[in-house]
């Protein structure tokens, strides 16, 4: 084989290579994407306030490959349903949580060990697909879980820092 074929052969297997490891990679998303993100079981719950208590149903993220994924590529979540972290040990004010692949604005709760709520913030979807360029929202308090709701749930039922989610089972 001259240069020249070798050079063809080369270039062509190269080629070849780049469009499996493009089309693999491009399949592997769309199946992310088009699944709508993560499915965890459901369980109910109910938020307690001074005035009474809002039944939810949350989905309780555990592990930590599903915290990581969390709610990403949903395009919807149903009313008063949410998404519970739980961790086994408190996390320190200066982590929080991000909106990487989060396509709808959530409301986020950081609470104790007994769910008693510290802290609420806002948080907006993140249109780049690149991670680095999404703000993380730092908890700026110590806490064990963390709820996330849709955008609005918190306000609309008047619940706010000292009440507390109450679990069916955690």
């Amino acid at each position: 084989m001259d240069f020249q074929n070798r050079l063809s052969h080369s270039a062509l297997i190269r080629y070849g290579a780049f469009l499996l490891a493009g089309a693999l990679l491009l399949g592997g998303c769309a199946f992310v994407g088009s699944s709508g993100g993560q499915r965890l079981p459901s369980v109910p719950a109910a938020f307690v306030t001074d005035s009474g208590t809002t039944e939810v149903t949350v989905e309780i993220a555990r592990r930590s490959e599903e915290r990581q994924i969390g709610l990403m590529d949903r395009t919807e979540m149903p009313e008063n349903h949410g998404m519970l972290f739980v961790y086994d040990s408190p996390r320190p004010p200066h982590s929080g949580f991000w909106m990487h692949r989060t396509l709808i604005p959530l409301d986020i709760a950081y609470m104790d060990e007994n769910n008693v709520i510290l802290n609420i913030q806002q948080m907006k979807p993140c249109p780049s697909f690149l991670a680095i360029r999404c703000p993380t929202y730092y908890a700026d308090v110590s806490y064990t879980n963390v709820v996330e709701m849709n955008e609005g749930f918190f306000r609309a039922h008047n619940i706010s820092v000292g009440d507390r989610l109450e679990v069916a089972e955690q």
